[in-house]
């Protein structure tokens, strides 16, 4: 999400609240959006464009946060947040990392200012003010040959 902003260098923090609930029925909490990030990445995979691994939080992280390794049987969300073009440059060259905010099952993002968005490479500007509410609906069955059970 925020990626075109990225470019325009928009920084989310003024027009974006994030509220997350790590398990089902839990109260969100707000997570801390720094004023000059520029974009916030949700996935539910361990990999991110192109196969570049942004979900690496270090140990003090994991720690704090209490997050694990990215999972896809896990019902969990990983958030992370990126502080422009030239940081998700240097996670694709592996010089850096994202920065982990959390592992959640439920995700609402509250936008006060129009917001560039993506979805899977699909782009669009999301006018505010509104709220976009990011769960884990479940999973779908995936077909594989036997040989490769």
């Amino acid at each position: 999400m925020g990626f075109e902003g990225a470019f325009e260098g928009v920084p989310l923090g003024s027009g974006l609240r994030v509220e997350a609930s790590r398990d089902p029925g839990e109260a969100a909490k707000d997570l801390s959006i720094n004023p000059l990030w520029k974009g916030i990445i949700v996935g539910n995979v361990p990999y991110y464009q192109g196969g570049k691994t942004f979900w690496d939080p270090d140990r003090a992280a994991r720690k704090k946060l209490s997050l694990t390794e990215c999972s896809l049987s896990d019902q969990r969300l990983e958030v992370m947040a990126v502080s422009g073009t030239l940081h998700i440059g240097m996670v694709h060259l592996q010089v850096d990392k994202a920065i982990p905010l959390s592992q959640s099952n439920s995700l609402t993002l509250n936008i006060h200012d129009d917001i560039a968005m993506q979805v899977d490479g699909e782009p669009w500007r999301q006018r505010g003010p509104s709220k976009v509410v990011i769960t884990h609906l479940g999973a779908y069955p995936m077909l594989r040959p036997r040989r490769s059970l």
